[in-house]
């Protein structure tokens, strides 16, 4: 048996090098099968053991494709969602990223909403390709079309994350209350920025549910535990 295993154990390894080398990008040519199978890999990783998170590292770094990031956020997604059994381990294994998963939420936000204004309303409809939701991205000044489309289906992503589970961006290990407070008020202002987005129509109302569930009273106790209805009062006001 522990033959089968370290045999297994390192074709795991090799399939996660294949899929996830930032320098030589997995592709057989139907990227929506990619990403699915990329998908599978990872949450099947992380249920086989949750505390080696390497391959998330490197799909939380800001220069690893676009592609790497769409990955993880629905990964995490889905190992909220789809926790059928109770051996399965939990997201909190993860809550440690939380800073990383906030950077990538500002940074996509501020990218999809500077490009929304010279774009029409673009509906998440699953019929458009993969190549069309998530091409090559670069932070360039100004999005392209194709660009703009890719970041508001990562944001739209993101934000459906925070909806499933607020505390994996709400967590702030190690940081002082001041710190806390802060960013706890960049991530609901982002929230409540994308509320009147009429060029993002469903990221708008998945906004509005995310900013209801942080609103919850386990979750107001996280904005600062060191003083949560202070800085309730504070960033509602």
């Amino acid at each position: 048996i522990s033959v089968i295993f370290l045999l297994v154990q390192s074709m795991v390894v090799d399939l996660k090098n294949l899929l996830f080398n930032p320098s030589k990008p997995f592709s057989r040519g139907n990227q929506n099968a990619d990403v699915d199978l990329m998908i599978d890999c990872l949450v099947s990783c992380f249920r086989i053991n949750p505390h080696n998170n390497q391959h998330f590292k490197i799909c939380l770094a800001q220069n690893s494709p676009s592609t790497f990031h769409y990955v993880l956020v629905n990964s995490l997604h889905r190992i909220i969602t789809n926790s059928a059994l109770d051996w399965w381990p939990k997201i909190d294994a993860v809550y440690c990223h939380s800073m990383e998963l906030r950077s990538m939420f500002s940074e996509t936000l501020h990218k999809a909403i500077q490009g929304c204004g010279a774009h029409p309303a673009i509906r998440m409809t699953p019929s458009l390709t993969f190549k069309e939701k998530m091409t090559s991205l670069k932070f360039k000044e100004k999005p392209t079309d194709l660009e703009t489309r890719s970041y508001k289906f990562l944001l739209l992503s993101l934000v459906k994350l925070i909806h499933a589970d607020p505390k994996l961006l709400l967590c702030n290990p190690r940081k002082q209350g001041p710190e806390t407070q802060g960013s706890t008020a960049e991530l609901i202002t982002g929230l409540v920025q994308l509320v009147p987005q009429s060029s993002m129509p469903d990221i708008a109302q998945e906004a509005m549910e995310a900013l209801l569930v942080l609103h919850q009273l386990d979750s107001i106790d996280l904005w600062n535990p060191d003083a949560p209805i202070e800085t309730f009062w504070e960033i509602s006001s």
